[in-house]
């Protein structure tokens, strides 16, 4: 290893292969993906106008509503626009975790829903919609009758506007017909319990997850409580993700902290 480009390394008696978690995350990358491609399908859910009325939805109706009705007993599911803004703030776990405790005491779970369930779970949150908003559409179907209240003021202290247009790129790095293959996902699985595995032993470095790494990543943080209580576990933190580092240029963060991933990685793992 090249000497002076990493703080102490830190020594552990557990082995990546130690490493648990509380997720089916082979099937949950799956239905991530699948997601996904819904949103990518719509076209319009990355910037504009309809991306901040859905973030105004999320914010002013959609957090009271899951507030009340967050339990597995009672599957809610969040119209399209609402829930990739909902997805975009679990990618920043350590502010939806505090905004989450700062208005409800608690944070609020999810769960990645398609298919059946997913219909399922709209035809019934419509109802419970419809009994707190009578008269505030379960989806914004007129964006162009939607007026943000004037005297609007987030109480979320996480920019979602440029977080979700941040992520406009990531379902073409992980579209490819193999992301969906479950031998490659439970490959990716060993591969992020190594990054995990990496992050204890350098815990003051920054590491940089390959595609295949993220994916699992992102899909670990999309079951925010499994999430927390496993990265607890893993490091004794609540593990962050900064996806804001993105600047791949000669010289940048993201591109240094790279080249070091990779000799952390032949380090550990050679």
């Amino acid at each position: 290893m090249q000497a002076g480009v990493f703080k102490t390394k830190m020594t552990s008696n557990l082995a990546y292969e130690d490493i648990k978690f509380n997720v089916d995350l082979v099937d949950a990358a799956k239905k991530q993906i699948e997601f996904l491609h819904l949103v990518d399908k719509e076209g319009n859910l990355y910037e504009g106008n309809l991306v901040r009325q859905a973030i105004f939805r999320y914010e002013k109706f959609w957090l009271p509503l899951l507030n009340a009705n967050n339990n597995d007993r009672r599957r809610v599911a969040a119209p399209l626009d609402i829930c990739w803004i909902w997805h975009c703030h679990m990618l920043s776990p350590l502010s939806y975790a505090r905004n989450c405790y700062t208005l409800f005491g608690k944070m609020l779970n999810h769960k990645i829903m398609v298919g059946k369930d997913r219909s399922e779970g709209l035809v019934f949150t419509e109802q419970l919609w419809k009994q707190m908003y009578p008269n505030a559409p379960f989806c914004n179907k007129d964006p162009m009758s939607f007026d943000i209240p004037s005297d609007y003021v987030s109480c979320l202290n996480y920019d979602l506007e440029a977080a979700v247009y941040r992520q406009k790129v990531f379902y073409y790095q992980v579209s490819l017909p193999h992301y969906t293959d479950n031998r490659f996902l439970e490959n990716s699985i060993i591969r992020y319990k190594k990054f995990l595995h990496m992050k204890r032993s350098y815990p003051d470095s920054f590491i940089v997850p390959c595609f295949d790494i993220d994916l699992i990543w992102h899909t670990h943080l999309l079951n925010p409580l499994s999430y927390k209580s496993d990265t607890m576990l893993i490091l004794g933190e609540h593990f962050g993700h900064d996806d804001s580092v993105n600047d791949r240029t000669e010289g940048s963060k993201l591109c240094r902290s790279m080249n070091e991933t990779q000799i952390m990685w032949e380090e550990l793992y050679k």
